[in-house]
């Protein structure tokens, strides 16, 4: 628990509508994911969608700690349209370099349509791999508890949300929701 407290950063704050280019900035790409779940059905799982910066220098000898900040977690439980709508409405407030969509089954349809709409996506087929170690959750923990990432706490809001996410982390698999 130490490791993964250590990444919780005060001064930060989660970003859900605009990043100023000077915030931009310290970026050298910004991700947005999304793990698609439309239903009409309130008991069934929560679409998210996580916008991730990751920090100049990654991928060269300076990485270190705190290279990969949060910008900001949607979590809602939508309908197909209404999920549609949220990922082009973020994307348009964001402007993240890529999107990623999981994409297994009929979530292809939604990874297509972004294309279709000229949002830069990209497929993440995970059937079967939520368990891997080097692609699944266990990689997502290895990397918070390596402290990889900024948990931004700076607000009440990114408390919440930076906290629901590790508890959602660290209860898989046996959590509420499979994923």
């Amino acid at each position: 628990q130490d490791q993964i407290d250590r990444c919780y950063d005060a001064r930060e704050v989660m970003h859900p509508a605009h990043l100023t280019p000077e915030f931009k900035s310290k970026f050298k790409y910004i991700l947005m994911g999304v793990d698609p779940a439309w239903t009409k059905n309130k008991r069934s799982k929560y679409s998210v969608i996580t916008t991730v910066g990751i920090k100049k220098g990654v991928g060269d000898k300076k990485e270190g700690e705190n290279d990969r900040q949060i910008i900001d977690i949607s979590r809602q439980q939508v309908e197909y349209d209404g999920l549609f709508a949220l990922i082009k409405s973020k994307y348009q407030m964001l402007l993240p370099t890529l999107v990623i969509v999981e994409t297994n089954q009929l979530q292809e349809r939604l990874r297509q349509e972004l294309v279709r709409d000229a949002i830069p996506t990209k497929a993440c087929f995970t059937t079967g791999a939520k368990n891997d170690l080097l692609m699944g959750i266990p990689m997502l923990y290895s990397l918070v508890a390596a402290k990889k990432f900024i948990l931004p706490t700076g607000d009440s809001a990114s408390r919440e949300l930076s906290h629901q996410f590790i508890n959602e982390l660290l209860s898989w698999p046996n959590g509420e929701f499979s994923d």
